[in-house]
């Protein structure tokens, strides 16, 4: 009986062949103040609930401002500068100005990847973005209702 041995050999994976993830926008939303948009959706997405009040983190960045804390806010591919005011008109419609509170789903970066997570995702974010203490990628973002009650109607 004979035995037949194959070897294979796989090139090593070295850091700079690892596979670069998909990049996002930057958008701008008012004078001096951008918002992070993120690419398309690959249809991962993580569970956690993200509320607070929409907020300019580091003087130039959307985001939360939390106790202790800024997290940046990526916002959902399709996203554009709300007409009128500092703050995003989501895909679904929702305009949702700075001072107003927001809830969505999504997922957290906390503190030693936040940088890096940042600018590998949005080499154009500024440093408001990149440098918060954490980042946060939302979708199916909406006002909380007294927020929806508050807004005046237009027409």
């Amino acid at each position: 009986m004979a035995v037949l041995v194959l070897l294979v050999s796989l090139p090593a994976c070295t850091q700079e062949e690892r596979v670069q993830p998909e990049q996002g926008t930057v958008i701008q939303v008012d004078d001096g103040v951008s918002g992070l948009v993120n690419p398309p959706s690959n249809g991962n997405r993580p569970d956690a609930r993200i509320s607070g009040t929409l907020a300019v983190i580091g003087g130039n960045c959307l985001g939360l401002s939390l106790p202790g804390r800024d997290q940046a806010l990526a916002f959902p591919h399709g996203t554009t500068a709300a007409p009128g005011g500092t703050g995003v008109l989501t895909p679904e419609g929702v305009t949702i100005l700075v001072g107003q509170e927001l809830v969505a789903g999504g997922g957290i970066r906390e503190i030693d990847q936040s940088a890096n997570w940042v600018l590998e995702r949005w080499p154009a974010a500024p440093p408001g973005c990149s440098g918060a203490e954490s980042a946060a990628g939302v979708y199916d973002v909406e006002l909380l209702p007294a927020q929806q009650q508050a807004r005046p109607e237009s027409g």
